[in-house]
């Protein structure tokens, strides 16, 4: 599949990217989860 550069802006001022491989987003947000970056389902 293709990829593409996802970055995550957490609450606490840190940044993380990677290379995701482009998925629906019911798995991208099964991935968040695991990942434990529940603050993404609440941003501001």
């Amino acid at each position: 599949g293709e990829t593409h550069t996802m970055t995550f802006n957490f609450s606490d001022g840190t940044k993380a990217s990677c290379d995701a491989i482009v998925k629906s987003v019911d798995e991208i947000m099964q991935e968040a989860g695991k990942a434990g970056t529940a603050d993404m389902a609440h941003q501001h």
